[in-house]
């Protein structure tokens, strides 16, 4: 083939390219309408509170003053999705020479939605439970999408709200209809594991009876991480005890193991699972009876 006709080739197809991520770099970086205070918009200041320390409690400042405006910006940027257009742009990129496709303005460009994420999680850091408006679009971005990465992103800005989520996600558990449900008692787990209150624990040790088997699931073994309350969580993780599930009835009875003494009232379902067709659950079941009460052992003694 002609050289020259090779030339002609590959320079049409970098002046595509060329207009094409123009086209694509202006729809990215298009200025976006959100809040200010004092001459600088919402980004700016979230960008000044993680780049200088030196000016970060001013910003920090400033976001508050921006306040319950900054929400809608902040949902919406917090939950990001790679789509279409964005691998579109990184395979022109990638056509592009070395010296653009890995400059700092396309990594910029690229990673925008990324870089954008931070932020918004940044904000919602700042504004703490000041930012409860935003619960009901957090908890939708759990339920109704199933990307990792928005997910954990909705469950930490949840975990900034802090314990004035927790009735809005005990609603939401509720609901059998929504999805993700089992995502949602790691917010509850982390509040079980830092907040003051049985309320936590409460929603844990309802949820230990769910149908949905991630949810049950999830529930028991939070409850054996964190053995408190025993009044509101023993007699759940007891019922779970005859759950069909095995795995459901081998984690109740570790997590009864935990509780000690303070299980008491679970012996009799632990000494009906000493029986269990599975070895491991029998096992469990010895184990816990031996931390909660060893003379509730049977006098023939150990699991078989």
């Amino acid at each position: 083939m002609n050289l020259s006709f090779l030339k002609k080739r590959r320079r049409i197809v970098l002046i595509f390219a060329g207009c094409a991520l123009t086209v694509l770099f202006l729809i990215f970086l298009w200025p976006e309408s959100e809040p200010s205070y004092k001459g600088k918009s919402l980004s700016q200041w979230l960008t000044i509170y993680g780049e200088q320390e030196s000016s970060r409690e001013e910003a920090a400042e400033a976001v508050r003053a921006i306040g319950t405006n900054s929400l809608p910006v902040l949902v919406k940027r917090l939950h990001y999705e790679p789509g279409r257009m964005h691998n579109l742009a990184r395979s022109l990129v990638d056509k592009l020479p070395d010296a653009i496709s890995e400059s700092r303005a396309a990594d910029y460009v690229l990673n925008r939605g990324y870089y954008h994420s931070d932020l918004a999680y940044s904000g919602f850091m700042i504004l703490g439970q000041d930012a409860s408006p935003a619960i009901p679009g957090l908890i939708s971005m759990i339920c109704d999408t199933n990307s990792q990465f928005s997910n954990l992103r909705a469950l930490n800005a949840l975990a900034c709200i802090g314990p004035k989520a927790l009735p809005a996600v005990s609603e939401a558990l509720s609901d059998r209809k929504r999805k993700n449900r089992d995502l949602l008692l790691g917010f509850v787990d982390a509040m079980a594991n830092s907040v003051n209150g049985p309320e936590p624990f409460a929603v844990l040790a309802h949820s230990v009876g769910d149908s949905d088997r991630n949810v049950a699931e999830r529930a028991v073994t939070a409850l054996g991480i964190a053995p408190l309350y025993p009044e509101i969580t023993v007699s759940a993780l007891a019922q779970a005890l005859r759950s069909p599930n095995r795995r459901l009835r081998l984690e109740a009875a570790n997590a009864l193991a935990n509780f000690g003494p303070e299980a008491h009232s679970a012996i009799p379902q632990l000494q009906e699972i000493l029986k269990d067709a599975d070895r491991q659950v029998r096992f469990a079941a010895t184990n816990a009876l031996n931390r909660i009460a060893p003379e509730s052992q049977p006098k023939s003694g150990s699991e078989n």
